[in-house]
């Protein structure tokens, strides 16, 4: 089955392609693309969901390049989200700056995949939001690809948060 890992890293790789394709849109287009962002995220995140199932379809057990690239693209794509909203005025430069320098300054002392992820779930939470402001339509349809992602991935959910709530309470030393 190396045909299925070809495809999951080629999934994988698409992610970043469309994570630089989002920043392009906020640098040239602006506002009048969120749209655009929204379809293009759900693209992003439909690959995330495929690329796992596939890469473990694979039985050779080869390695490759991509294999541990998954979470960093994934955050790139976060990245490249919160950099739309904020070229496109969505967002104040001084707090995107603040939030930035601060999420850096945590993930240096820390280290921490989840700790990435806490920076990562209100920028896409203001995503939804000025979905549901500016394109109502992108916005029910982010909520509903959520609910079918959620449905046919449910075990997959509950990995991710008892994963995430372990790294968190690892990160915090217990006793005094």
């Amino acid at each position: 089955m190396t045909r299925a890992k070809t495809v999951a890293d080629i999934l994988t790789a698409t992610r970043l392609l469309l994570a630089i394709f989002i920043l392009l849109l906020g640098l040239l287009v602006g506002r009048e693309a969120l749209g655009t962002v929204m379809m293009v995220q759900l693209l992003a995140w439909t690959s995330d969901i495929l690329d796992g199932p596939m890469a473990r379809r694979d039985t050779s057990g080869k390695s490759t390049w991509w294999d541990d690239k998954d979470f960093p693209i994934d955050a790139l794509l976060v990245l490249a989200l919160f950099l739309y909203l904020t070229l496109s005025g969505f967002i104040l430069p001084w707090f995107s700056i603040i939030y930035l320098s601060l999420g850096i300054i945590l993930l240096h002392r820390f280290r921490s995949q989840q700790v990435a992820m806490s920076f990562m779930a209100p920028i896409l939470a203001l995503t939804l939001y000025r979905a549901f402001r500016q394109v109502p339509i992108w916005g029910f349809t982010t909520v509903t690809w959520c609910v079918v992602a959620l449905t046919f991935n449910w075990p997959r959910f509950v990995y991710v948060v008892e994963s995430f709530i372990e790294g968190m309470r690892a990160l915090h030393p217990r006793g005094g």
